[in-house]
């Protein structure tokens, strides 16, 4: 389970935030926050599958704006559910809803097993298990990616967060996004990363680009 609550975390007097809620600027807060608690749920299921084999094989769900009709065009209520078929991915999205928080957080990550639970969020990790009892748990995580970043630029060892971990947690969010602007479910194929025999799925794995602003090809 991935999810996101209401958040904000940066001046809003110096930043505007609302360019996110426009497709042709942003990718909803599936995209913004989204993809931060997405990554987090890749680091797991990269360890039980491997990098290879960690995107799913059908996206489903159900979005709208319910909380506020304003000039807004992206969902303010999400929940997409990625099938990998021997287990389940959850993201929730309940705009601006600070009550009834899940595992006691507005925004985080849940991996849910048959002995028990851990938690990550911003404050830290934690385990619980079925019964309720508390587990292990820690704060902040000992490192920054920017510090790691600049240490892995003199040492050239790869990053703790890699450029491909970043580019599968993005098409998570990608995927959850055909979804909403299809209002159907797809299937996806993990290995050629696209969709078997949808066109109109496949014509979203990209946009137009304007004719002064194109795509370099690598």
């Amino acid at each position: 389970m991935a999810r996101a609550g209401s958040k904000r975390p940066f001046n809003e007097n110096r930043f505007h935030y609302n360019w996110r809620f426009f497709w042709d600027y942003g990718n909803s807060e599936l995209g913004n926050q989204g993809v931060h608690m997405l990554d987090i749920a890749l680091w797991g299921i990269q360890k039980m599958r491997g990098a290879e084999k960690c995107l799913p094989k059908r996206i489903s769900g159900q979005s709208g704006i319910y909380w506020l009709d304003d000039a807004k065009e992206v969902p303010d209520t999400q929940v997409i559910n990625f099938d990998y078929g021997d287990f389940m991915l959850n993201w929730e999205l309940r705009s601006f809803n600070g009550k009834n928080a899940i595992e006691g957080t507005q925004a985080g990550t849940g991996f849910y097993g048959t002995e028990g639970a851990l938690i990550v969020d911003g404050g830290g990790w934690r385990v619980e298990s079925v019964k309720g009892e508390p587990g292990p748990k820690s704060g902040r995580a000992p490192f920054l990616h920017e510090k790691n970043f600049l240490e892995c630029m003199k040492s050239r060892q790869r990053p703790n967060s890699d450029i491909e971990i970043g580019r599968l947690s993005t098409t998570l969010c990608h995927l959850g996004n055909i979804t909403h602007h299809l209002k159907r479910d797809v299937r996806f194929d993990p290995d050629a990363e696209n969709f078997p025999g949808d066109r109109e799925a496949n014509a979203l794995l990209t946009k137009s680009y304007r004719d002064t602003y194109p795509m370099p090809r690598v």
